[in-house]
C-alpha cells in the first residue's frame, strides 16, 4: 500500500459459501474516491462537487484537532 507498506496476509480474511472472493485493488486513502463517488455514483454535476468541496463537505485531508464547540 503506498502510505503503509507491503503486508503479506495468508488470504482473504473471510470466506462465502457460495462467490469466490478476490481482492481487485488495495483499500484507497482518505479522500481518493471522492470525485467517483459524488460524480459517478452519485450524479452531481462538477460544479455542484466543487461547490461541496468549497464549503468543506467533501475533503480528502485529515485535520489537526477537532473545531471548538
Amino acid at each position: 500500500h503506498k502510505y503503509t507498506g507491503t503486508y503479506l496476509w495468508p488470504g482473504v480474511m473471510w470466506k462465502l459459501s457460495q462467490t469466490p472472493v478476490h481482492i481487485r485493488k488495495p483499500p484507497v486513502g482518505l479522500g481518493e474516491d471522492n470525485e467517483y463517488a459524488y460524480q459517478g455514483l452519485l450524479g452531481l454535476a462538477g460544479e455542484e462537487y466543487e461547490r461541496l468541496k468549497r464549503q468543506g463537505h467533501v475533503g480528502g485531508d485529515y485535520i489537526d484537532k477537532l473545531p471548538d464547540e
